[in-house]
């Protein structure tokens, strides 16, 4: 099971008198992105939109919208190819992603989530399976990070995400080839 430890930890403004530094309060809650599917197939059947992307704009930490004990980004990622789209995905060339992680200060509390797989930044390369957020116009990457396959520029190889390197066509792979993950996802079925 894929799930994300998400943190809270409330910093103090002012020190105690006896001037001992205070200890800071901390509230964790996790979420469960459930099981992934032990195929790529599996994942492609459940994801909204599978696409291969480069980031154009990493977003900096900010709450969440709808819970503020978590802290997301949204980046903007420009689509290059789309393996599967959902029937109201439209002809979107770019798209909103959102990624938990990060660190704010909100009126003296810190607010920190935990980074579920690698942190996106400008220029990355990625092939993504994603879901639509409830309510929201942005995707999030399927089953926290499983969904997340980031090019290695160096090598013009894709990193496998642990959970994924088990899945029955990954076969045991921390890495692959573009050109091969890319075919390998092109001839997966559409169902």
């Amino acid at each position: 099971m894929t799930a994300l430890t998400l943190s809270v930890v409330a910093l103090s403004p002012l020190a105690p008198r006896s001037g001992a530094a205070a200890a800071p309060q901390t509230n964790s809650l996790s979420i469960s992105f459930g099981p992934a599917p032990p195929s790529l197939q599996g994942m492609k059947n459940k994801a909204s939109r599978v696409i291969s992307a480069v980031v154009v704009a990493a977003g900096t930490p900010m709450l969440h919208p709808k819970n503020p004990l978590i802290v997301v980004r949204y980046h903007t990622v420009r689509v290059l190819e789309v393996f599967k789209e959902d029937l109201n995905s439209g002809a979107h060339r770019e798209l909103r992603l959102m990624q938990y992680g990060g660190t704010i200060n909100v009126a003296g509390t810190e607010v920190s989530t935990d980074y579920v797989g690698p942190l996106l930044a400008n220029d990355d390369e990625v092939v993504l399976f994603l879901k639509q957020e409830k309510g929201s116009d942005a995707y999030t990457i399927a089953y926290g990070s499983v969904g997340l396959f980031k090019l290695i520029r160096e090598t013009d190889r894709l990193s496998i995400p642990v959970v994924a390197q088990r899945m029955v066509e990954i076969n045991g792979h921390a890495e692959m080839s573009r050109v091969d993950f890319l075919d390998l996802v092109r001839h997966l079925k559409n169902e």
